[in-house]
């Protein structure tokens, strides 16, 4: 049980960064990509 919750508190804590940075490489790749392209 108590591995469970500090599970369920490591994915609430976690997720929210992991989900940032996934956002920021993704912009990141856009933009490199757009500056590509031109």
């Amino acid at each position: 049980m108590a591995s469970s919750s500090i599970r369920h508190l490591l994915n609430t804590q976690i997720e929210p960064i992991v989900n940032r940075r996934c956002e920021r490489t993704m912009y990141r790749t856009d933009i490199y990509e757009h500056r590509l392209h031109r």
